[in-house]
């Protein structure tokens, strides 16, 4: 186990940890080895998560764990934006569903990817998504099934959202029964 931790080898060194930590003699030993090794291969979550099953053993070791994943979303975040208005559509969805779970950055998140796929003339992504997150782009996702229905038939007559809802939206005369000449 100190020969993999030592070589760098974290899996290696999580692995024998693991086969350890029920000797009561190396338990700590194999705690600091785990948790270490989860912190050099930035897997700062699991280092969270086993600080405290530990109870809070290694606190100093998880408010770092704490500010590098608070500075790695931030970073996320800027990238995903600079990545959106360069233009690079795959690169700035990559970037947003990293941070997508994000309590504050998740309306932001899915509006860069929905806008991402909308940019790729990927419709059927931007109707799937729209329905997949409660409608939240209606309007974007009427765009895509217009755009669609026109790619599918050139001859028939299809009409802009806008258009269908002004049209819905205008008075029906009483006696809408009579026929014109």
């Amino acid at each position: 186990m100190r020969r993999a931790y030592n070589k760098g080898n974290w899996e290696k060194a999580k692995f024998h940890a693991c086969k350890i930590i029920s000797i009561p003699k190396e338990q700590q030993l194999a705690r600091d080895v785990l948790i270490r090794s989860c912190w050099n291969q930035d897997d700062f979550p699991e280092v969270i998560r086993l600080n405290s099953l530990w109870e809070n053993t290694f606190q100093a070791l998880a408010d770092r764990a704490e500010n590098s994943l608070q500075t790695k979303k931030s970073s996320d975040y800027t990238l995903m934006n600079q990545a959106y208005n360069n233009g690079n559509w795959e690169k700035a969805k990559q970037h947003a569903f990293k941070i997508i779970e994000t309590p504050g950055e998740q309306e932001s998140a899915r509006s860069i990817i929905i806008r991402s796929c909308w940019n790729q003339d990927d419709f059927p992504e931007v109707i799937r998504l729209n329905s997949l997150w409660g409608n939240t782009f209606q309007e974007l996702s009427d765009k895509a099934e217009y755009s669609l229905q026109k790619k599918k038939s050139s001859d028939a007559k299809i009409h802009h959202p806008k258009t269908l809802a002004i049209h819905s939206s205008q008075p029906v005369p009483k006696d809408s029964n009579i026929e014109w000449n």
